[in-house]
């Protein structure tokens, strides 16, 4: 098949999924909320005034970006690489369907090219909801992979300054110094994107920080970008980076998904929420959590990090008491079939706890 039929495919595929997705709200939570616009727009359906908002918004997005990354170029002289955001979104029909609130960006020394980008008029963005439950005077990003937020002048697009990509902590991952030698000029003027052979692979690691395979728009990325990538230049490298095992399990649930590729033993454990385009519910959210490392990791040490992981859920989060910890607890088993956002939703503040 050629490269053309192959992509043609691929967004027929996406068609697909969204005419099978249950609703609007489980659409938002794949992420694929615009693209469904645009196919409901071609079927001739009409488009909810929130959604319209939606896309009005993702295009005004869109737009500023360039000048966002020109602002960035003219405040420092070390190079920037650009992560995600538009470098995958030229690869959408438009780059305004594939939705985003950030532009992350990769420096050798991200906290100085953070400081230059305040001198440069950049502010600092408000804290995020689980920074409360941190002690007074803690800098809720001083070890986080990234620095905290900026805006420009109430532009509703935030940068991200990054001292390493978004990885899980139990995964090697490579130093930033080695990305930015892998780096090659990008569509925007003197920003630096990753080869897609790289560019997947990081990619893949995101997918597992938090919730693995939790969004088809996250599988969408890697499937756009496997379209161009030699197979076993990608499977190589993701070896070089000890991640091989972690690759592989994500490369074939996005095959499987979205390129017609057979279904995977992960997709069936805990990936049954993707061919139905539906949102995971409370008990499939746990069983993730607890059951992926063993697709990323050798046995032993899957075994490691899904005890911790399973130690984790059932010890309190910072700062809260155990009658708090034994309420959300009861809460979920009697929410174990609802969805994810229903319960946090139910939660109210209450579910906005800062892991351990």
């Amino acid at each position: 098949m050629s490269a053309g039929h192959a992509t043609a495919a691929l967004w027929e595929r996406v068609d697909e999924l969204v005419d099978a997705a249950p609703g609007l709200a489980a659409l938002r939570a794949h992420r694929l909320q615009l693209l469904a616009a645009r196919r409901w727009r071609e079927l001739g359906r009409e488009i909810p005034d929130d959604l319209r908002a939606e896309e009005q918004l993702a295009a005004v997005r869109d737009a500023i970006a360039p000048d966002l990354l020109a602002r960035v170029r003219a405040a420092t002289d070390q190079p920037v690489l650009l992560l995600k955001g538009p470098e995958l979104a030229r690869r959408y029909p438009r780059p305004s369907l594939r939705p985003s609130i950030d532009l992350d960006l990769l420096a050798a020394d991200a906290d100085r090219l953070q400081a230059e980008l305040l001198a440069a008029g950049f502010d600092e963005a408000e804290d995020p909801v689980w920074a409360a439950r941190l002690a007074d005077g803690v800098d809720p990003f001083a070890d986080k992979h990234h620095c905290r937020p900026l805006r420009w002048a109430g532009w509703p697009l935030r940068l991200e300054v990054h001292r390493r990509p978004s990885w899980p902590a139990w995964l090697p991952q490579p130093p930033a110094a080695e990305l930015l030698e892998r780096a090659e000029p990008g569509e925007a003027e003197d920003i630096l994107v990753l080869p897609p052979a790289a560019h997947v692979i990081v990619l893949g690691a995101h997918v597992w920080v938090s919730n693995p395979f939790a969004r088809l728009r996250d599988l969408l990325d890697i499937a756009l970008l496997l379209q161009e990538v030699d197979p076993a230049e990608a499977d190589a490298l993701a070896r070089v980076w000890g991640v091989g095992r972690m690759w592989a399990s994500t490369r074939g649930v996005a095959e499987s998904v979205f390129l017609g590729g057979r279904t995977t033993s992960a997709e069936r454990v805990f990936g049954r929420h993707l061919g139905s385009v539906r949102e995971q519910t409370v008990a499939e959210v746990h069983l993730t959590r607890w059951a992926s490392p063993f697709w990323a990791l050798p046995p032993r040490r899957g075994l490691r990090i899904s005890v911790a992981g399973l130690a984790s859920d059932l010890r309190p989060a910072v700062d809260e008491p155990w009658r708090s910890k034994v309420r959300r607890s009861l809460r979920a088993l009697g929410n174990a079939g609802e969805t994810k956002s229903r319960h946090e939703e139910e939660l109210g503040p209450e579910g906005r706890q800062l892991r351990r």
